[in-house]
């Protein structure tokens, strides 16, 4: 969430209240039935069953890895979250943030600024809390990547096509004279496009096809999913590990597996193998999308009040991506600038311009807090990116007020993307694999391991990477 700086206390405390009666206001039973009634019931530890392989989370790694392994051995699978409460329709609400995500959606990043970023507590982890665009990886990229995975381009497309299917991405469709960013794209001749979402609009509403409704429901009676599960615990006894969990807040349980997989996400992976000396501190890297934010005024009519604006524009040289962030009423609330009402709340939308960063940041030793210093040409970018996002908006016929300019020239931070925390490559692997060097049993397989900036967002990238390295780990695992 933005900085509560954005403009007077007094204007946000206003603004929460009008932004909380209306969201309490389209609560429905539909909403208060799918909080009570999870579609998955917590897998129950019967008995100490060994597994050949326990997954720690279950986001778009786990379910690559899930995928490989599972046709060959038995697998089971540790999550920290519990079924989503929040139905798509309520999406990046304030109970949504309540509800689905880790610390309700407050995180930070410590650097030049505190700069914020949020991390999904769920099943199916990042693909059932975010806006669910789907990019392939960018073919200015590709030869860096694929050097770094020791693979050609065509067993990547390969794999990627798999994911793609998995996913089902759709266009919506959408009209370009709708979205203020496609018309500032065709003014300024910028690139862009529709980009293909896991959430679309049919005739009964919306439908989120995150990982749930895609993948883990499909394992719904056979897979061991071990739900709202903290992980205590883990003893080596040199055949197999020992995990210690406490599920659902109740008594702790112990699971057995001869090995493990890491993929809690690009922060919580590398902070626990960290606090479980399985890597040292200093080994974490940081790697992430800077950033910056806008309200603008545009035409009630455009895109992304009800819908969202799934246009996105980019330079030639790759520099700067421009797009349409979620406008919901309880992010407008800190960031519009203005006391909101019935009908100027109509006209108000959030739109962004990010950038790859160019070094790599940390963690603050032993806790879960990257921290990230800018460069000077990070810093330098990011004010042309700035006053690029502008001419976007207003060459596509919105408005930014001297209030929100100003506020971008504070270079005020956030994020949605976290990635290579410990990239492919790192000392800590066993050559060409995400294995660990000193731990042979133990491997990630999550956005931690992603090589450099995919300069999109990097769901699906991740899961193609994931699911390559899944089968190379697999092909020189000594179990």
């Amino acid at each position: 969430m933005p900085f509560l700086s954005w403009f007077k206390p007094i204007e946000i405390a206003k603004n929460l209240v009008f932004a909380t009666k209306l969201e309490t206001s389209t609560l429905d039973e539909p909403y208060l039935k799918m909080c009570n009634e999870p579609t998955f019931q917590f897998t129950k530890i019967s008995k100490r069953e060994c597994y050949d392989y326990l997954i720690l989370g279950s986001g778009p790694g786990a379910s690559q890895a899930f995928d490989v392994l599972s046709k060959k051995y038995n697998v089971a699978i540790v999550e920290r979250g519990g079924f989503p409460k929040t139905p798509p329709q309520h999406h990046h609400t304030f109970f949504h943030l309540a509800n689905d995500f880790y610390n309700g959606g407050q995180e930070f990043i410590f650097g030049n600024g505190l700069y914020p970023f949020s991390q999904g507590n769920v099943l199916g982890g990042g693909s059932e809390v975010n806006a669910g665009f789907y990019h392939k990886l960018p073919d200015h990229l590709k030869s860096e990547f694929l050097k770094n995975l020791n693979i050609g381009a065509e067993f990547w497309n390969i794999n990627e096509k798999v994911v793609e299917q998995l996913l089902a991405p759709k266009y919506a469709g959408l009209d370009p004279n709708k979205s203020p960013i496609a018309r500032g794209a065709i003014n300024l001749d910028l690139n862009y496009a529709e980009i293909p979402r896991w959430q679309y609009i049919q005739k009964q509403g919306i439908v989120h096809n995150g990982l749930i409704n895609n993948f883990w429901i499909n394992y719904k009676e056979d897979c061991h999913i071990f739900l709202n599960s903290e992980i205590l615990k883990i003893v080596d006894e040199s055949d197999k590990y020992i995990i210690k969990i406490r599920q659902n807040d109740s008594v702790e349980k112990i699971i057995e597996s001869k090995n493990l997989i890491f993929s809690a996400g690009a922060i919580s992976t590398p902070y626990l193998l960290a606090k479980l000396n399985l890597i040292k501190w200093r080994d974490i890297k940081f790697q992430w999308h800077p950033m910056l934010r806008v309200t603008a005024q545009v035409d009630p009519t455009d895109l992304g009040l009800d819908i969202i604006d799934s246009f996105q524009a980019w330079d030639d040289d790759h520099n700067f991506k421009f797009g349409s962030a979620v406008s919901t009423k309880s992010l407008l609330a800190f960031t519009s600038g203005t006391t909101l009402s019935l009908e100027n709340i109509k006209r108000f939308r959030s739109y962004y311009v990010s950038i790859t960063s160019e070094t790599l940041g940390s963690f603050i030793p032993r806790t879960n807090i990257p921290r990230y210093k800018l460069s000077i040409s990070e810093k330098e970018k990011l004010k042309i990116g700035a006053k690029k996002l502008v001419d976007v908006i207003e060459s596509g016929n919105g408005y930014v007020d001297l209030n929100a300019r100003n506020m971008l020239k504070r270079l005020n931070l956030s994020t949605v993307h976290v990635f290579g925390t410990i990239p492919i490559g790192s000392s800590v692997y066993l050559p060409n694999s995400t294995i660990l060097k000193n731990f042979k049993r133990v491997q990630i397989l999550d956005g931690s391991i992603l090589p450099k900036p995919p300069f999109v967002n990097p769901q699906g990238i991740i899961m193609t990477t994931c699911r390559i390295m899944a089968e190379a780990n697999e092909a020189i695992n000594v179990f």
